[in-house]
């Protein structure tokens, strides 16, 4: 990451360092994925075949980066979730709400912010990872897309300390992770509790292994934490995060036909 006037800032302002050389033990997973042989083409092969069917010539020459995104992301939390059902017949209506799930399109509110900060495109919130509560910001996930990921990775970092620092105000554990990409180039981020960052860069043509692996290991995490804070919880804890920070996650307005734009707008033909 470039240090920029605005990234140093975000480091001053939340009080952020870097994780030292000799402890980099975060973002080094050596997890990978055995897909599943119903699963083993859908996203990669299955889904750009029928991409092609569906998009202009103008941009077959690359992928749609939302939809490749997005079917990664579902398929790998799905998979993960399946691992902790009961049995694998479990019926789905079953399954409990308040597991790990995706939320879609979100934004950060903080104390100050006007209405212009809260509507920017650098606050808004892809997907949102939740292992609990909003109300405990219990989340250990944000991914940003974006056309530029090293570029504006500041981003993805302001957004993450944002989280970090409300939950460190609560006393609450602080640790959250980051993903910021295109499709094709991966931005990891990792948080500490004691507020020390990781970085790491990799490709989707040659490092897709360890994209994945990393991504599961995220998941991983989240479920761990599901079962080991959430799920043993007998009552809200009170004051909550959101009460003690002012800090909150919510789902972007419903503005019509635009809230509904998922896929990237540089990945679309211009129709006449």
């Amino acid at each position: 990451m470039t240090r920029t006037k605005e990234y140093k800032k975000i480091v001053a302002t939340y009080h952020l360092s870097p994780t030292r050389w000799w402890n980099k033990r975060q973002l080094n997973s050596r997890e990978t994925w055995n897909c599943p042989d119903h699963l083993a083409n859908s996203w990669e092969v299955y889904l750009w075949s029928d991409l092609k069917f569906v998009i202009g010539p103008e941009v077959r020459s690359h992928r749609p980066s939302s939809v490749i995104i997005e079917s990664l992301l579902l398929t790998l939390l799905a998979d993960k979730i399946r691992e902790g059902l009961p049995y694998p017949d479990w019926k789905m209506d079953l399954y409990h709400s308040e597991y790990l799930h995706l939320n879609f399109q979100e934004r950060i509110i903080t104390p100050g912010m006007v209405d212009e900060e809260t509507l920017a495109p650098e606050n808004l919130i892809d997907y949102v990872l939740w292992y609990g509560l909003k109300s405990e910001l219990e989340t250990n996930l944000l991914v940003m897309k974006t056309g530029s990921p090293v570029l504006e990775s500041e981003n993805l970092l302001r957004n993450m300390a944002r989280i970090h620092n409300a939950r460190k105000i609560a006393k609450r554990d602080a640790v959250i992770n980051g993903i910021m990409t295109d499709g094709s180039k991966w931005v990891f981020m990792h948080l500490t509790n004691n507020s020390r960052y990781t970085i790491k860069h990799l490709g989707w043509e040659t490092e897709r292994q360890q994209i994945m692996g990393q991504i599961r290991n995220i998941f991983g995490k989240a479920a761990s934490l599901y079962k080991s804070k959430a799920q043993p919880r007998l009552s809200l804890p009170k004051p909550t995060v959101v009460e003690i920070s002012g800090c909150h996650i919510e789902d972007l307005p419903d503005s019509g036909d635009e809230s509904e734009q998922s896929i990237d707008e540089t990945s679309v033909p211009d129709v006449a």
